[in-house]
């Protein structure tokens, strides 16, 4: 079984008919902008497909309202800094 460079040297040096076997052998352009368009619409639905899950949706609902809390909280912890930051200038007079 001969190689791919046996093949290219052997037709190579054959002359005009080698020079038309070689053109077989080179491989053709690959069209990279359909490539990579068709990716991007598997990529498209297969995140929607995930997006439109039950269970995704419920935990990104759940996400959000822990997300609501933690901010509630975060403003109270800082009300409450802020006031024991007060009542404490008024113990040092």
């Amino acid at each position: 079984m001969l190689t791919v460079t046996k093949y290219i040297t052997k037709f190579f040096l054959a002359g005009p008919t080698g020079a038309s076997f070689l053109k077989g052998l080179i491989m053709a352009r690959i069209n990279t902008a359909l490539l990579i368009a068709q990716q991007a619409a598997i990529v498209a639905d297969r995140a929607n497909f995930v997006r439109q899950d039950p269970a995704v949706v419920k935990a990104a609902k759940q996400a959000r309202a822990d997300l609501v809390q933690a901010g509630r909280s975060a403003t109270t912890l800082l009300q409450e800094t802020l006031a024991s930051w007060q009542r404490s200038d008024r113990r040092s007079r």
